[in-house]
Parts: structure tokens; C-alpha cells; sequence
């Protein structure tokens, strides 16, 4: 067993896996695994934010690939937290968090700062996490876009508002060119 002193961090093991396959042009490529947790109050839309990969009901984790440059892509996990239990390892080797409320639920709207929280408190420092508010078509808002926006600058998120299934892609491919793009520049 590797000293966890001398242990690469995820940082530098993700830019060396980086470097290897650079050095390799001329094909797609998988560059990296990256998993995703997906948090917020019961019935918001966290599996349907899912859903945007194929997904796996048995397991509640869709994955799929993510295309990053002309020859690179990262194949993406997104964890669906099912119910309030957040254990540790539920977090552990999580690259980000996506929390999600329901524009229609001022309670579900309430709860970020508590998601936020526990993220916090047993993630990476690292963790990019975005806040991601489900817009259902047809339903009466509770939170607008504004207060939205507003809680997630005070909290020093993006914010994103989705409603259908393929904007749910959009913020999925967007969090992980984020990443990639802060690995290749030593962000992360």
C-alpha cells in the first residue's frame, strides 16, 4: 500500500492520464471517469436530471460519454441520491454536485442551503458544484428566476434552470468541460 503522503492526488492523476494521451493523437479517446452526485429534496427532478445519460434504475447512476475536444471525450457518472441518508462514501471520488430544486417548491428552494452544507462539509474543496433549478412547463412558480440566481451567487454557484431533457444534457456537458478545461489550466 502507497504511503498516502506519496499517493498521487486526483488533481495529479488526472493531468498525468491527460499528458499520456495526448501524447497519442489521432483518435477519440476516453480521458477520464468523472462521477457526478446529484442532491435535493424528494420529487424535484434529480432522476430526471439523470435520465439526460442512460440510466440504470436498479443502481439509481446513469453514465455516458461526453464529447470535450475534436478528439477527447470523459465518461460521466451521475449519482442520484434517492432520499435524505448522505454517508460519506456516497461523496467519495466525487469530481461535482449538482443540487436541484423545483421552481414550483419553495420548500425544495429552502433546502439548497442545507444540500449546500452537507456537500461542504464531506467533499473536496475541489468539488465544482452547481445549482440547478427544474422548471416543470405548465406549473406555477414559487421561486423566481432572480431569487434562484441570487441565493446561488451568494453561495458562489453557477445556476442553471432546465426543463427539458436535453437542457439537463446541456448543464451536464457544460459541468464537465468546466472541469477538464480547470485540469488542463491546474485549476483543479
Amino acid at each position: 500500500m502507497i504511503p498516502e503522503a506519496t499517493k498521487p492526488s486526483f488533481t495529479e492523476r488526472m493531468q498525468q492520464k491527460y499528458a499520456d494521451l495526448k501524447a497519442k493523437p489521432g483518435q477519440m479517446r476516453t480521458v477520464h471517469n468523472l462521477k457526478f452526485i446529484v442532491l435535493g429534496d424528494r420529487g424535484v427532478g434529480k432522476t430526471y436530471l439523470c435520465e439526460a445519460l442512460p440510466y440504470n434504475k436498479a443502481v439509481k447512476i446513469s453514465s455516458g460519454l461526453v464529447q470535450v475536444s475534436a478528439d477527447e471525450q470523459v465518461k460521466v457518472e451521475l449519482h442520484d441520491s434517492v432520499d435524505n441518508h448522505l454517508p460519506p462514501s456516497f461523496l467519495k471520488g466525487a469530481i461535482a454536485a449538482l443540487l436541484v430544486y423545483e421552481v414550483s417548491s419553495r420548500e425544495s428552494f429552502d433546502g439548497v442551503r442545507e444540500w449546500f452544507q452537507r456537500a461542504v462539509e464531506i467533499a473536496s474543496s475541489q468539488m465544482l458544484i452547481l445549482m440547478v433549478a427544474m422548471n416543470k412547463d405548465g406549473i406555477d412558480r414559487a421561486v423566481p428566476t432572480s431569487e434562484g440566481q441570487g441565493l446561488a451567487n451568494e453561495l458562489g454557484l453557477l445556476h442553471f434552470e432546465v426543463s427539458e431533457r436535453w437542457e439537463s444534457l446541456n448543464v451536464i456537458e457544460f459541468a464537465v468541460k468546466d472541469i477538464f478545461t480547470g485540469v488542463q489550466s491546474g485549476k483543479f
